[in-house]
């Protein structure tokens, strides 16, 4: 049977969602945080807390250069992945507003 690991995140300081995803990263840096498909090698990738960290903060770094101020809109077109995952848990603390055009890829057809 599975260990059952008990999360003690301390929402009062825990206020935003990037503090909620730090302490997470916190407690358990090596557990499974995601897992994804890759169609080319047909294999499942995991992805630790760690793992996640590190990929937003490659991000955020990214981002920053583009100098975005609060409240401009960063427009994201990425699958249903723990690359979306990581893009838009790195624009939020940076002060941007990230759109939702995943939803809207769902939903386009594909292209003959």
């Amino acid at each position: 049977m599975k260990e059952t690991v008990k999360l003690n995140i301390d929402t009062t300081t825990a206020s935003t969602l990037d503090d909620l995803f730090r302490q997470r990263v916190a407690l358990t840096p090596d557990s499974i945080a995601y897992r994804n498909y890759d169609k080319t090698t047909k294999q499942w990738r995991d992805y630790t807390w760690q793992d996640m960290a590190d990929y937003v903060s490659r991000w955020q770094a990214a981002l920053q250069t583009l100098d975005l101020a609060e409240g401009e809109r960063v427009a994201m077109m990425l699958k249903n992945s723990p690359d979306w995952v990581a893009v838009d848990l790195a624009v939020i603390p940076i002060g941007p507003t990230p759109l939702l055009p995943a939803l809207y890829q769902l939903s386009r057809q594909p292209q003959q």
